[in-house]
């Protein structure tokens, strides 16, 4: 998505709505590129408006819930030092803010700790069960 320039940034939005009172399952193969812990990672986020423009997409939406995958720690926002999932809310990475900014995590992206910047793809999955 981008060229890994310090500062750049990439977005991709999807055209479809999805309806949240009825399940779903996503699958997308992502490569986290092969600098260790060189970059922000991606957010998968769920919203009901149209964004504003921003740099990031998701650090701008101000109502939001985003499955977030982060290659670099940033211990001031309660990143593990190992590449991870977490689930965030409203445009917030910080996952020390309280209930508010996180719903869980963050967790090891991989289930033995190793960077996912290893160059190759990664099959994520994303499921919805209302009931």
């Amino acid at each position: 998505m981008t060229t890994g320039e310090e500062g750049s940034a990439g977005a991709v939005w999807a055209n479809e709505l999805i309806d949240l009172t009825q399940s779903f399952h996503l699958q997308a193969r992502i490569n986290f590129g092969s600098v260790p812990h060189g970059a922000e990672g991606v957010v998968w986020a769920l919203f009901p408006d149209t964004p504003a423009e921003t740099p990031t997409g998701y650090a701008g939406l101000d109502v939001a819930f985003g499955v977030e995958f982060d290659t670099r720690a940033q211990m001031e926002h309660g990143d593990i030092a190992e590449d991870h999932i977490a689930m965030i809310n409203d445009g917030s990475y910080v996952h020390t803010e309280g209930p508010g900014s996180f719903t869980a995590g963050p967790v090891t992206a991989d289930v033995n700790g190793q960077d996912v910047t290893d160059g190759e793809d990664h099959l994520i999955d994303i499921v919805w069960d209302p009931a």
